[in-house]
């Protein structure tokens, strides 16, 4: 899917991409959730939360290393959309299908950050490096408690 080794600017392009768009996939899903079960809404919205903050960091760690240089290149990801006749989930069929949507997100946001860090030496990108390694433990730590909730939700 990406190309590695790539650049500092489009690594941080990439990453920003991911978390902004799962931010905001994990902050509609929660709202979708809420009426039906407002404990897997909690869980993605903590998700969102956490994201945030990250984020947040990539933002700080972007802006302190390109000061005067090029600006982040824009980049958009997919974003698969999940339609059903409500906005509302009504079913734990449908609680099932967003959170396997969740859990591959997360799937290949850790994918991502791995693929950045093979190769990875000292230097400038050992910074980069150290904070998409906390990212990848985070994005590893949230699937395998969207997988836990997987395994938790009742058969319709």
């Amino acid at each position: 899917m990406y190309q590695y080794p790539m650049s500092q600017q489009m690594s941080l392009s990439v990453a920003l991409a991911i978390e902004e768009n799962q931010i905001r996939c994990h902050r509609e899903w929660a709202l979708r959730l809420r009426p039906f079960n407002l404990g897997l809404s909690r869980l993605l919205m903590t998700q969102a939360e956490e994201m945030e903050g990250c984020r947040k960091e990539l933002m700080f760690f972007a802006n302190r290393l390109l000061y005067g240089h090029d600006r982040l290149t824009r980049v958009y990801p997919r974003h698969e959309r999940i339609e059903f006749d409500n906005f509302f989930i009504l079913s734990w069929e449908q609680a099932r299908l967003l959170l396997d949507k969740a859990s591959r997100f997360k799937e290949e946001a850790l994918n991502f950050y791995c693929g950045c860090l093979i190769g990875a030496s000292d230097g400038p990108l050992s910074q980069l490096s150290r904070l998409f390694q906390m990212m990848a433990v985070l994005k590893k730590a949230q699937d395998q408690s969207l997988q836990q909730a997987l395994t938790r939700l009742p058969i319709d």
